[in-house]
């Protein structure tokens, strides 16, 4: 086994144990006062690991599996094996205090530690540029097992929001591959990072669609037991889905999140201990698990586990490379050609950034193009044909139109393409469910089409290519490449719309246009918007129940539909707060607050003195960590700096908030106008603390960094940030992660450049 996987624990913690099928002891453990929190954890651990040994056909290797709950712990959750070990809130859960969202979390990060057992423990990456195989595979097997196992927490509607987030990360040139170099320990910190994660994901998923789920499942089947006790690579799981005739033969292309020149490819060079921790990152994590969904969808779900159950016996036991992956993925046929599914990979893991498909259509003829997408140059720039060079991707479309409900399937391996249809239809959505890793933008003509079927039918599309479509948009107006008018004209269809995942997806840009423009202090905007946003969506707002009832579905929506009305100041929601918050005071916390709406109710109850005493006080002896960390969010969206800087000054002493939580209070303060600027200072003071509390290329200060420099949006704010990182240029030349956070700015100094005007004008003629 590897090194990095072995740990000890000393501790007089309380256990709750259970027994699978197949006779694995499972326990939970956590602090004695803490036991009654461990049971849900149980019973998901016991379910999780029976599905994993089913679907990867290969037995847990160990006979027991602990899970522990670590009072202080600066990782989420580490996947040593047979001793996993999470924060609190990553484990433990309270039917009383705990929310949905709570839930999922907690279910989610369990699917993500017990499949390491297998990928990442059974078989391991030869070496850090390849971390995506560790993290991208756990991040997208949390999405498939929770699918199986608990349907009723409808990850899908979370998966989305997974590959919307590697996209927005892969779309600056700071991106990188999804294998990249890493030679470093700040270069290996680095690479856990969306890339590795979600990118890694959203691809697998892009692949399994592509080859179906036999053929997906097959191939990963023949990795894990071909480099099970060793290590492989990238190419590795490649041969492993390319290499035998088990069944029908198709093939892959995924999409990178890479939309920043600061990117990098999901296999990555790392060297040294700061490069390795980079590695950790949006890249490995996150684009990781979209090109193993992607992956997943075209091999189907079964061809896709045959491939990961071959790589897991094949590599077991061993480290295992990129191509160690594709070579587990049998050889497939696509229009009756194989397709060579190792080369098709390596556009997608060897090559940072995420594909822009460019469609036109006249008559019946579909023009198609790739080009690499980027946020902040466009192609009038000097620019433009340098950072295009050399990028091609092969790439799995899938399409329906206006006149089949068929997904067709071609693959794009040139710079453009002529598709025909059989007949002429009134539109043509690409990217079918959005489980493709790839943005794409329509003509004039394809986008009007579309606005106007949302407009008169929209579940003519499905909610999830309803949400791409919304999520396509507006970051095509981000790139400047789409007006925003035309963009906001295209969610004007919303108060028809049914499915949280599309509401809050335009929701969820309105809200953050509003933060962004807050900051800038434009009156006059920031008003209208706020008056446009409560206008539009008050039916949404009013008919939210302050309760728990509904599906999980139903409850993210209430959760996060009425914390933005609190916010906007809308005073139904501030009464119906104030209420349960003085209700709750008066009963010295005894009653029971409806726990998906407890943190937006504490955090209108902190926007007095007495309310964040209190506050402060139930965060000092509440022994829920979820509940602490609502109270915590609560107390940082206070008005007042003077508490915003006791807060923070009380996260550098660690003795109330826990070291471990003081990247998330930073970024909590930074969120707040009141304390964006205050924020900045603090980490600027305390850098060579923060520095020796949380290692360089660590989730921790990779998440301080860019918790704060991404609030800003100014030329000025700008200069002081690369003045800032220039005088410690010897601590941080090695981190990616500084020009990701000032690409960022820049991102966000050209969207009010260029849209602040057309926001203005578009609402005056909705307002008046």
């Amino acid at each position: 086994m590897s090194s990095y996987l072995l740990a000890f624990i000393v501790c007089d913690f309380r256990s709750v144990s259970g027994m699978t099928a197949t006779g694995i002891n499972i326990s939970i453990y956590a602090v004695p006062e803490k036991w009654h929190q461990t049971h849900y954890a149980l019973e998901a651990a016991l379910r999780l690991l029976e599905f994993y040994e089913q679907y990867f056909n290969i037995l847990y290797p160990l006979p027991k599996m602990d899970l522990i709950a670590i009072p202080d712990f600066q990782s989420g959750a580490m996947e040593n094996w047979g001793l996993t070990t999470y924060r609190e809130t990553s484990l433990l859960y309270d039917p009383d205090i705990s929310s949905a969202s709570d839930k999922l979390w907690v279910t989610l990060v369990i699917g993500h530690e017990l499949a390491h057992q297998w990928f990442g423990n059974l078989v391991t990456m030869e070496w850090w540029n390849d971390i995506w195989l560790n993290e991208g595979f756990a991040r997208y097997m949390e999405f498939v097992s929770l699918e199986a196992v608990y349907p009723e927490l409808k990850v899908e509607d979370h998966f989305l929001d997974t590959c919307f987030g590697a996209i927005g990360r892969d779309s600056l040139n700071s991106s990188r591959p999804i294998s990249s170099l890493a030679e470093n320990p700040t270069q290996i910190k680095e690479m856990f990072d969306t890339v590795s994660y979600d990118k890694g994901a959203c691809i697998l998923h892009m692949l399994r669609n592509f080859l179906t789920n036999e053929g997906f499942q097959s191939g990963i089947i023949r990795y894990l037991r071909r480099f099970r006790y060793s290590n492989a690579r990238n190419e590795d799981l490649w041969d492993s889905l390319i290499k035998e005739d088990h069944f029908l033969d198709t093939c892959f292309g995924a999409i990178g999140r890479d939309s920043l020149n600061s990117s990098r490819p999901i296999s990555s060079l790392a060297e040294n201990p700061t490069q390795i921790k980079e590695m950790f990152d949006t890249v490995s994590y996150d684009k990781g698990a979209c090109i193993l969904h992607m992956l997943r969808n075209f091999l189907t779900n079964e061809g896709f586990q045959s491939g990961i159950i071959r790589y897991l016996r094949r590599f077991r036991y061993s480290n295992a490379r990129n191509e160690d992956l594709w070579d587990s993925l049998i050889k497939y046929r696509f229009a009756g050609e194989h397709i060579d599914l190792k080369k098709m990979m390596y556009t997608w893991t060897l090559q940072k950034g995420i594909p822009l498909v460019t469609v036109k259509r006249q008559g019946r003829k579909l023009y198609i193009g790739q080009e690499r997408f980027l946020k902040i140059v466009l192609p009038n720039d000097p620019s433009w044909n340098s950072l295009q060079e050399g990028y091609l991707w092969h790439i799995p479309l899938t399409y329906k139109t206006s006149h089949s409900d068929l997904e067709i399937k071609h693959i794009l391996t040139t710079k453009s393409d002529v598709l025909t249809l059989d007949e002429e239809v009134d539109w043509v959505k690409l990217n079918t469910d959005m489980n493709g890793y790839y943005i794409v933008h329509y003509d004039e003509e394809g986008w009007n089409a579309l606005t106007e079927l949302l407009r008169v039918n929209h579940t003519a599309l499905s909610f999830k290519d309803r949400a791409s479509l919304i999520h396509n948009a507006f970051q095509l107006v981000t790139a400047g490449r789409l007006s925003l008018d035309r963009a906001l004209d295209l969610i004007g269809y919303l108060k028809s719309e049914m499915h949280n995942v599309p509401l809050l997806q335009g929701l969820g840009y309105l809200q953050s246009f509003y933060k962004l423009i807050e900051k800038r202090n434009v009156a006059d905007v920031t008003h209208n918007l706020k008056t446009y946003i409560l206008q539009y969506f008050r039916d949404v707002i009013d008919k939210q129940s302050w309760s728990d009832d509904g599906t999980v579905s139903d409850r993210r929506l209430r959760e996060e539909v009425l914390s933005l009305a609190c916010d906007f100041d809308y005073p139904p929601c501030l009464g119906k707060a104030k209420q349960l918050y003085n209700s709750w005071v008066e009963s010295s916390g005894a009653i029971s607050l409806p726990t998906d709406v407890s943190e937006t109710v504490y955090m209108v109850g902190a926007q007095d003195d007495s309310g964040w005493a209190y506050l402060l006080e139930k965060y000092g002896v509440s022994m829920c960590e979820t509940e602490k960390r609502k109270f915590l969010s609560a107390l940082a969206s206070s008005k007042d700096s003077e508490k915003l800087s006791r807060l923070l000054q009380l996260g550098m002493e660690g003795t109330l908030i826990k070291t471990q939580n003081l990247p998330s209070l930073i970024y909590m303060v930074a969120r707040n106008p009141v304390g964006h600027f205050l924020a900045w200072d603090f980490v600027k003071k305390h850098w060579n603390e923060l520095v020796e509390k949380f290692p360089l290329g660590s989730f921790g200060i990779r998440n301080i960094i860019v918790g704060t420099v991404t609030q800003f949006s100014s030329t000025e704010e700008l200069r002081e940030v690369e003045d800032f990182f220039k005088s410690i240029t010897e601590q941080v030349s090695q981190m990616r992660i500084i020009q990701v956070a000032t690409e960022n700015v820049e991102k966000n100094i050209m969207w009010l450049s260029r849209n602040l005007d057309t926001m203005r004008t578009w609402l005056q003629q909705r307002l008046n």
